[in-house]
């Protein structure tokens, strides 16, 4: 799965819920000029990545030394090929990995203040230039987007509204027939809205139960949701 949210002006903090605990690929975007161009490389810049308030990553963008374009460059023109793949690809990589716990948690991208005098990139200040469209201009780095892929390696079941559903109780260890039949039971009551026979119950828990007793409860749990009840 993934997802994709947009961010507030200069950073964001946002809600997301991890389906399963298991490492997940966090990846920041900035925004952009009309044309492509990532605003706020003209001084360097730290873009801090926080999980539940807690420092995951940071990152420097903008500062680099490439010839920058002159002050009155609006973008309609070519300049040169170092500026234009740096000011286009200075928001790539802006990824990080973490493992998360399955749940809800809040999860930060912010670019702080100009590390001033660290580069020398990016046109001269719009506001001394006279321009009120800032589309068109460096201005401030912002964070546009934060995108999150995963899980891309799970560590557990996880703890979700849909599984809590579903497993109406929790096996002992080693298995637990008795809490399985009750799952199944449940389940096939959904989905015939009707009462379950113990024949069809029998039907269900028969590829299941094994299953479940052997170690392997969610796979129990699946086989008999999958059988002919």
């Amino acid at each position: 799965m993934s997802g994709s949210h947009s961010a507030l002006v200069g950073g964001a903090a946002i809600q997301h819920t991890f389906p399963v605990d298991g490492e997940y690929r966090i990846k920041i975007r900035l925004q952009k000029t009309m044309y492509g161009a990532v605003r706020g490389l003209a001084e360097a810049h730290d873009l801090e990545v926080r999980f539940d308030r807690q420092r995951v990553a940071q990152f420097t963008v903008g500062g680099a030394d490439v010839a920058p374009p002159p002050s009155s460059f609006a973008g309609t023109l070519t300049w040169n090929p170092e500026w234009e793949r740096y000011s286009h690809q200075a928001d790539n990589g802006l990824d990080v990995t973490i493992a998360a716990r399955s749940g809800t948690h809040t999860l930060g991208g912010r670019v702080r203040e100009a590390v001033l005098g660290a580069g020398r990139c990016g046109p001269a200040n719009p506001e001394r230039m006279g321009v009120r469209d800032r589309r068109n201009v460096d201005g401030n780095p912002a964070v546009e987007t934060v995108t999150i892929e995963g899980p891309l390696a799970v560590q557990g079941s996880g703890d979700t509204e849909s599984r809590r559903r579903i497993f109406i109780c929790q096996p002992k260890a080693g298995g637990d027939e008795p809490c399985a039949r009750r799952i199944l039971a449940t389940l096939a009551r959904r989905a015939y809205r009707r009462a379950v026979s113990e024949d069809d119950l029998r039907r269900c828990s028969g590829s299941s139960v094994p299953a479940a007793v052997s170690g392997t409860f969610d796979a129990g749990i699946e086989a008999g949701a999958g059988a002919e009840c």
